[in-house]
């Protein structure tokens, strides 16, 4: 049930905004790495320098809309469960006999439970972005330091997959240590 609650339309959207606010972060990761690579061959890249500055302005319009999103996600599940409670608990009549349990219950309903619904919904946000700004940061890094071994990696790590059963893994082990020494 909670599930419910917390899963609605603003949440899926503010985690799309997420996804790619995260993309536009890891291509200014790309196109730092690849101004400071011109650096190094005593050219500066135009291109990489107004890309980079383009990205660092362009995070913030996903942004705008990832923190709308989120904060319309805690409104809709505060209601969800404001509508659920009422249909549920107050509408069990032996429970409205008793005016402090009426009580209690009306103000955990207005205190804690919105309290715990921001808090799961930040957490989720906040996981979401972690986990996506590691994971497209290394693979971006892992393609800057060489094409061809992280094209390799991504081929054993699907061919070594469980589903798989691991068939493949010796086969792309001995070329890859044929090809590297």
């Amino acid at each position: 049930m909670i599930y419910k609650i917390i899963s609605n339309k603003h949440l899926r959207i503010a985690l799309v905004f997420l996804l790619i606010q995260q993309i536009i972060v890891a291509s200014s990761t790309y196109f730092i790495a690849r101004l400071a690579q011109s650096l190094t061959e005593d050219t500066i890249s135009i291109l990489y320098m107004v890309l980079f500055a383009v990205s660092l302005v362009a995070v913030y319009v996903p942004a705008y809309f990832c923190v709308t999103n989120t904060e319309r996600a805690k409104y809709d599940a505060h209601k969800l469960y404001n509508d659920r409670f009422h249909t549920i608990f107050l509408g069990k009549t032996y429970l409205l006999s008793s005016d402090e349990l009426q009580s209690t219950a009306t103000t955990t309903l207005a205190q804690e439970s919105n309290y715990t619904l921001e808090t799961v919904i930040d957490s989720i946000f906040d996981i979401s972005a972690l986990v996506l700004n590691v994971l497209f940061n290394v693979l971006v890094i892992a393609w800057l330091c060489s094409r061809y071994y992280f094209c390799l990696h991504v081929c054993a790590f699907q061919t070594t997959h469980p589903k798989n059963g691991c068939q493949n893994r010796p086969a792309i082990t001995a070329e890859f240590n044929h090809q590297t020494f």
